[in-house]
C-alpha cells in the first residue's frame, strides 16, 4: 500500500510539474481602426482595396478582422483574401503572409476575417501594405459584396468625421491585384474598419493545475492515516 501510495503522488506532482510549465498563447486585439463606426450601405463593385499601415510596435499579427456591410442587395457568402505586403505590388512590395476568409463566417460579434497559418513578425514602425481581395466574384447587375469602409459623410464622398484615415489604393482595370490608383486624399474609401489581432505568448498554468499543487500534500496525508 505504502509504494502504491509513492507511485500516485509520484504521477500527481509529475503531471502538476507539466501543467504549471506549460505555454499558452492568449489572442488579443492589438489595435482597432474604426471599429466604432458600421460598413457604408452599399456594395463594392472592384474586386480589391488596400491600405498602408504601420504598427505602433513589433507585433506577432495572428490575424486581421474587418465589417462588412449588409443590405437587401449585397451577398457577402463569398471567399475573400487578405494579404499582407511589404509594400503595394505596383511598388515591388513582396507578399509576407495571407489567409482567406468567408463573409458570412462571423468569429466575433460583427468582427470578419481569418487567421495566418502562424503568426506574421511585424516590426513596429515599419509601413506595411493590407491588401483585401474577392469582391469581384459576388458582382451581379444590381448587387455585390458590402464594402469595409465607413460610409461618405455626404454626396461629396468626403470621410466622416471623426473616422481614422489610411493611404488608400484600389487596382485600375485590367490591372487586378496591383493596387496601383490611389484614393482621393480625404475621401470616404480611406476610411477601412480594421481590428487586428495579436499573439500574446506567455507561461500561464492552467486553471486546473492551481488544484492539483495540494494533491501530493493530500495523498501523504491519506498514507500516514493508513499507516496509523
Amino acid at each position: 500500500m505504502l509504494l502504491h501510495g509513492l507511485r500516485c503522488s509520484l504521477v500527481i506532482a509529475c503531471a502538476m510539474a507539466a501543467l504549471l510549465g506549460g505555454t499558452l498563447r492568449a489572442d488579443t486585439v492589438f489595435e482597432t481602426l474604426n471599429g466604432g463606426f458600421t460598413p457604408g450601405n452599399f456594395f463594392w463593385a472592384a474586386d480589391d482595396t488596400g491600405w498602408y499601415w504601420t504598427p505602433s510596435m513589433n507585433v506577432d499579427l495572428v490575424g486581421i478582422q474587418t465589417k462588412l456591410a449588409t443590405n437587401t442587395n449585397i451577398n457577402n457568402n463569398f471567399t475573400f483574401t487578405t494579404t499582407v505586403y511589404t509594400d503595394r505590388p505596383d511598388n515591388g512590395g513582396m507578399v509576407l503572409d495571407s489567409f482567406t476568409w468567408n463573409g458570412t463566417a462571423f468569429v466575433d460579434g460583427p468582427w470578419l476575417g481569418g487567421s495566418f497559418s502562424s503568426p506574421l513578425s511585424l516590426t513596429g514602425g515599419t509601413t506595411y501594405f493590407l491588401g483585401f481581395s474577392g469582391w469581384l466574384a459576388a458582382v451581379t447587375g444590381s448587387g455585390g459584396a458590402g464594402v469595409m469602409m465607413v460610409g461618405p459623410a455626404d454626396s461629396s464622398g468626403n470621410a466622416t468625421a471623426g473616422t481614422t484615415l489610411l493611404d488608400g489604393w484600389i487596382s485600375g482595370s485590367g490591372n487586378p491585384g496591383s493596387f496601383d490608383t490611389p484614393y482621393a486624399t480625404g475621401s470616404w474609401p480611406n476610411t477601412p474598419i480594421l481590428r487586428f489581432i495579436a499573439a500574446d505568448s506567455s507561461t500561464i498554468p492552467e486553471p486546473a493545475a492551481a488544484s492539483l499543487i495540494g494533491l501530493p500534500a493530500l495523498a501523504m496525508a491519506m498514507r500516514r492515516r493508513r499507516r496509523g
